[in-house]
């Protein structure tokens, strides 16, 4: 990589004449720079696709581009059995070194997308997220904080709190629940947040077995009824690893 100091310093003792083709050199290289960095995260693409198949043979990769945030998106033809036809042009998400062959729908329009923001928000009215959603930004630490703590309950107890006593069993343990043998002493966290309209999060969750299963959190929005976009929109945490994308993108931590 150039260094910026060495080009500046250059550029004071460069007759004024050369200084315009300066400019066009270095931004040449910039343009190179940026297209094998590209074609670098579209190879590791590849790469991780290949390594996944245990039949090699007749692959073939299609319209696999770079996006925002070390995504790379495109399909891939291949046999993936010997007694099975073969797949056409399946498409597969990497997220950050990280492949996913069987993206749903609502993962390759959002992180397939050069603007994950408006794509989110066409997919669930939630935004679009900008550095100025102060609400929905607060919503997406809240929501981290919870689902850290959520996971954190399940570590300890192998078991997410039963819905009947949702979030309230992360500060204080559940006397009914049998699952609760190695509840940590003090609780999972110090005080329960609140939406940006004072209502307290949603949490809905199924248990059954021995299978870990999903949990939700939810909020309502401003209306405080379902429906609606901008301030007005259902978030959910299922939403949150593409929130958390996007703020990513905007240099939001």
């Amino acid at each position: 990589m150039y260094d910026a100091t060495k080009v500046f310093i250059l550029a004071t003792q460069m007759p004024i004449q050369e200084i315009p083709r300066l400019i066009r050199l270095i931004s040449l290289l910039t343009c190179l720079l940026t297209i094998a960095g590209c074609s670098s995260d579209v190879d590791k693409a590849k790469q991780l696709v290949t390594d996944s198949l245990v039949i090699k043979a007749g692959l073939e990769f299609n319209d696999v581009a770079s996006y925002p945030g070390d995504v790379v998106c495109g399909g891939f033809s291949a046999y993936i059995s010997y007694n099975e036809p073969p797949l056409r042009e399946a498409p597969f998400v990497v997220t950050s070194g990280t492949l996913d062959r069987s993206p749903t729908p609502m993962k390759w329009r959002i992180l397939c997308n050069k603007d994950p923001a408006e794509s989110l928000y066409s997919e669930t009215g939630i935004g679009p997220i900008t550095a100025e959603s102060h609400e929905i930004l607060q919503i997406i630490r809240d929501m981290t904080l919870l689902t850290a703590n959520l996971e954190e309950y399940y570590t300890d107890n192998s078991a997410f709190p039963l819905e009947s006593d949702g979030l309230q069993a992360l500060l204080q343990k559940p006397e009914a629940d049998r699952f609760t043998r190695n509840y940590r002493e003090g609780g999972y966290i110090s005080e329960l947040p609140v939406d940006p309209w004072g209502r307290q999060y949603l949490y809905t969750h199924t248990r059954w077995g021995r299978v870990k299963g999903t949990f939700e959190i939810i909020t309502l929005g401003q209306s405080g009824k379902p429906g609606g976009t901008g301030l007005e929109a259902d978030v959910s945490s299922s939403y949150l690893g593409y929130m958390l994308h996007i703020t990513h993108l905007l240099g939001i931590e």
